[in-house]
């Protein structure tokens, strides 16, 4: 179910998001991650600022991602499913528990609900910033870690 979510909601939203962004994008890949970079340092660009969102997955909200999904997709069906999995249980300390906030990882869905979020914040701390940074991102699944690199 969350491949078909995938395949339906791709072609929605991946043209919003940046295109620095390289993790988990269909036709993107860590190896054009890496050239983009050497291009930007080729181009003169010297500093980089490499930033880790400390438990990323975990605190995305859950009405803020609904609203946003909900701006671009009108079917209350595909919606409600959604939202079911985003609050789907989840194991703790062997207990189980809800889920009131983050997204579940290790699915096919996670990364695209991710960088829904990302993109939103990433927008309105550049549009906040004095100056227009170079940027290159790639989410990498392994240590969770989604990284921002600023390029002066």
């Amino acid at each position: 179910i969350q491949q078909a979510l995938l395949q339906v909601l791709t072609p929605i939203f991946d043209p919003t998001f940046s295109a620095s962004s390289y993790g988990y994008r269909p036709g993107r890949s860590a190896q054009q991650a890496v050239s983009a970079m050497k291009a930007h340092v080729t181009a003169g660009h010297r500093w980089v600022v490499d930033l880790d969102l400390k438990a990323f997955f975990d605190r995305v909200n859950h009405d803020l991602l609904m609203a946003r999904i909900a701006r671009r997709v009108r079917d209350k069906r595909v919606l409600r499913l959604i939202r079911g999995y985003l609050e789907a249980g989840m194991f703790q300390d062997g207990l189980a528990a809800p889920r009131r906030q983050g997204t579940p990882q290790g699915g096919p869905l996670s990364p695209l609900l991710a960088w829904m979020t990302w993109t939103r914040n990433w927008s309105a701390a550049v549009t906040a910033s004095a100056a227009t940074p170079t940027t290159c991102r790639y989410a990498s699944r392994v240590s969770e870690r989604v990284s921002a690199l600023w390029l002066a």
